[in-house]
């Protein structure tokens, strides 16, 4: 008979891009894991504001231009900030057109095209968001900070730039700040 050869396992390696303490650690978990029970709660509960506000079913077309947002009583607050009366065609145009290039993978053309919608516009919390998402792909991550950390300040409630924004502190090793931002998503919830 063959005897198997034993072989130590070797613990895993621990990330070095994330140096978090056993606690930081399980705090973080705890939080991504109530914003996910969050976001089910809401889908289950047929939120319709957010079915509405999507990343993915929002639309910038004329007429359906981002402006004062209603929300289901009890459930997130209303949005409000519309972008003025000018160049809406011309900006819904290029944010859509800027969305599409970013689902086709081509980042770097999206960039070129939210940039000068941001340009239109530098008061729409949307579209800051939205760069900070085309920044967050081409690995701009210091810029992508300030993108959405500008889409906070136009609209502090705005819970996906704060998941994304922890997300990204997280990544870069600022742990008490994206702890700061997955917290006040899930309170926002």
């Amino acid at each position: 008979m063959k005897e198997k050869s034993r072989q130590r396992r070797q613990p895993p390696r621990q990330r070095r891009d994330t140096p978090l303490s056993p606690a930081s650690r399980g705090r973080v978990r705890r939080l991504t894991r109530n914003l996910a029970l969050a976001f089910g709660l809401a889908l289950l509960a047929g939120a319709g504001w957010f079915a509405a506000s999507s990343r993915n079913s929002r639309d910038h077309t004329p007429g359906h231009l981002p402006g004062p947002r209603t929300a289901v009583p009890g459930v997130l607050p209303a949005r409000g900030g519309a972008p003025a009366a000018n160049n809406d065609q011309d900006f819904g145009t290029r944010v859509n057109h800027g969305n599409q290039l970013l689902s086709e993978g081509k980042a770097a053309e999206a960039l070129a095209v939210l940039t000068e919608a941001m340009k239109l516009h530098p008061e729409d919390d949307d579209v800051h968001y939205d760069l900070g998402l085309v920044l967050t792909r081409l690995g701009r991550l210091d810029e992508a900070i300030q993108q959405y950390t500008e889409a906070l300040r136009l609209f502090p409630d705005y819970v996906e730039a704060h998941n994304n924004l922890g997300n990204l502190l997280l990544r870069t090793g600022q742990t008490q700040e994206a702890i700061q931002h997955f917290e006040t998503a899930v309170k926002i919830m």
